[in-house]
């Protein structure tokens, strides 16, 4: 199955994923720290995503869902490597509260793969 993968389908749409998110860094002070990070970043987690994997897989001819699962993982992986070379992941944590800091990420993950899925549902059949 991972010998289906195009990893710099998978590579470019974490990164892609990330940048949309980070875009988001400029609101914090029109919106409040609170607003941000308890509201408007879990939506961002869910939409963006899978918005960026729908696109980004609807192209590929098989494991689409597959794909969307790497994108979220790939990108959360980068999502802690910034945030580790910023500060710290218990600074974040702590900033987001553990609980939701977990259920962002994991959101992340899951509405990528869901981008997958929903791609793989709406691909035509082939005429073979």
């Amino acid at each position: 199955m991972l010998s289906q993968v195009r990893w710099l389908r998978v590579v470019i749409g974490a990164f892609a994923i990330e940048a949309c998110l980070m875009a988001m860094v400029p609101l914090i002070p029109v919106l409040g720290q609170d607003l941000m990070l308890k509201v408007v970043a879990p939506i961002a987690c869910v939409v963006v995503p899978f918005v960026v994997a729908f696109v980004a897989t609807r192209p590929l001819p098989a494991a689409r869902a597959l794909h969307g699962l790497l994108m979220g993982v790939v990108a959360t992986v980068i999502y802690f490597v910034l945030v580790a070379g910023a500060s710290s992941i218990a600074e974040a944590s702590a900033s987001y509260g553990l609980p939701l800091f977990l259920g962002v990420n994991a959101l992340r993950i899951v509405s990528a793969a869901a981008g997958g899925y929903f791609a793989d549902r709406r691909a035509v059949p082939s005429a073979a």
